[in-house]
């Protein structure tokens, strides 16, 4: 057991998500921005978070979020009322986004002041609330 643990721990890093998939870039903005509080994500890229150690407010299991989990999280994903996207942040303490490039919210978030850019890609974007 213990040869297999070894082994496998030095071949971690084969074991990686291939990049074209992932929001790579945008996570290393995340982490080298430092950024804290809750993040809000788009369910493809909870899997990626978690494996890069950053705790997630929603992943593709969306059976461990019921309904309800669900239905919250479409609201705000599919807002088109900024007013929407203001109380529901505030009630989740949302500090940061990564959305796909072309996603609704990231609309929302370039018109908000509250709001600024700290990265974007070919993929994703990433908002961070100004303090």
């Amino acid at each position: 057991m213990l040869a297999v643990m070894l082994i496998m721990w030095a071949r971690h890093d084969r074991y990686q998500p291939a990049k074209w998939m992932t929001p790579e870039a945008a996570v290393d903005a995340i982490q080298s921005q430092n950024l804290k509080g809750n993040g809000l994500h788009h369910l493809n890229y909870g899997a990626y978070l978690i494996f890069r150690g950053i705790p997630v407010f929603m992943d593709a299991r969306i059976d461990l979020y019921k309904d309800a989990g669900m239905n919250r999280y479409l609201q705000i994903e599919k807002a088109s009322d900024p007013n929407i996207l203001t109380r529901e942040f505030d009630r989740w303490d949302i500090q940061w986004t990564l959305f796909p490039k072309h996603s609704q919210i990231n609309l929302l978030l370039r018109a908000n002041p509250l709001w600024e850019k700290i990265h974007e890609d070919d993929q994703s974007v990433v908002f961070s609330r100004v303090n």
